[in-house]
């Protein structure tokens, strides 16, 4: 370099002879006592790319210069790592981490389809004078879908790094799904999992729904199943379908199993007998309440005292706060009283 490199090792070598040599603090060095003969003549030096010159020729008695222009080695960004800044995947958020003992000056970051990291002529450049070691990706939402990856190239002065890649990110597609739980029914433990028939474990969605909505966010495109687990209830599947846009699914659950009932063993026989599940899906009755009066064919008979049932929303006493579904208890409230609630007579 134009600036004199001290501490340098020059080695002079050939089959039967070698002689290493260390620059001082000019940047000069000296051999004395090399045998006549052809050499390989290399140089290092910490911090700098190594030069090699061959077919030295070295005839007795004679002065031989050979000098050496040395470029800084400045090493790849390391540790690119490219990431969706929030929840919606508004943007990304790439970091790295500074090699080398020479002070960078700036950086170029690009953005490319993965597969491309040979092909330069096929980068965006996003920035071409970063000082710090982190920038975002504030166009992410107007890409294409494809994969992409992150290129970062270190300068100092004039001389550049080999580029560091990133991982790959995926630009997919939005997938809303909502799920109606019967009679309103809502279970934290709600699992669904969208699962991608490439087995790319990358493509593989599992989420607690939040209040009945999953919105998934970069969605890669192909074939999908989709499973919903509500502890309790009848698994839910939807498979084989394909993702190749902006998506919504809407589900309903169906209503949750129920165990078989008056069991009965039979102490002569030993037979064991029982009634098949009766789910609320088989109810042969349904009042409710929504008319904000008793519906129509009730009635009341007082056992003790005059006390009323009334109807509220949710319960007046906050017991319990809500209804089952719908708005609307019936709820007998007040002094101490003894008031049957009577339904009209039913043909089961």
């Amino acid at each position: 370099t134009p600036t004199p490199i001290s501490g340098a090792t020059i080695t002079a070598f050939n089959e039967w002879y070698e002689n290493i040599a260390t620059t001082n603090i000019s940047g000069w060095y000296e051999m004395n006592d090399v045998e006549e003969g052809i050499y390989t003549i290399f140089c290092t030096a910490e911090g700098y790319v190594a030069d090699t010159l061959f077919d030295v020729q070295v005839e007795e008695g004679a002065v031989v210069e050979v000098d050496f222009e040395l470029m800084k080695d400045i090493p790849a960004p390391s540790n690119v790592i490219a990431v969706y800044f929030d929840e919606e995947h508004t943007g990304i958020t790439i970091t790295w981490q500074e090699e080398g003992i020479w002070e960078i000056n700036r950086y170029e970051i690009y953005r490319l389809v993965e597969g491309n990291e040979n092909n330069h002529e096929l980068w965006i450049l996003l920035d071409d004078d970063i000082t710090d070691t982190t920038y975002y990706d504030n166009d992410w939402q107007s890409l294409d879908t494809s994969m992409y990856v992150y290129a970062v190239i270190a300068f100092c002065e004039t001389t550049q790094s080999d580029p560091g890649f990133s991982n790959g990110v995926d630009r997919g597609f939005q997938v809303k799904i909502r799920l109606t739980y019967y009679h309103n029914f809502y279970d934290e433990n709600t699992l669904l999992m969208l699962i991608n028939r490439d087995n790319n474990p990358e493509h593989r969605y599992i989420r607690i729904p939040e209040d009945g909505l999953s919105v998934l966010f970069d969605v890669w495109p192909g074939i999908y199943d989709l499973y919903v687990q509500i502890p309790g209830f009848n698994p839910y599947s939807l498979l084989g379908f394909g993702i190749y846009s902006d998506v919504i699914i809407n589900i309903t659950t169906s209503p949750p199993y129920s165990p078989p009932w008056e069991l009965d063993i039979n102490n002569l026989t030993m037979e064991l007998c029982w009634h098949e599940p009766i789910g609320e899906y088989d109810a042969v009755f349904c009042e409710d309440f929504e008319q904000e009066t008793l519906p129509a064919g009730w009635s009341q008979e007082f056992i003790e005292g005059s006390l009323e049932w009334e109807i509220y929303n949710g319960s007046p006493s906050g017991e319990p706060p809500e209804t089952y579904f719908g708005d609307y208890n019936a709820s007998l409230y007040g002094e101490n009283g003894t008031t049957m609630l009577v339904s009209p007579a039913l043909d089961l």
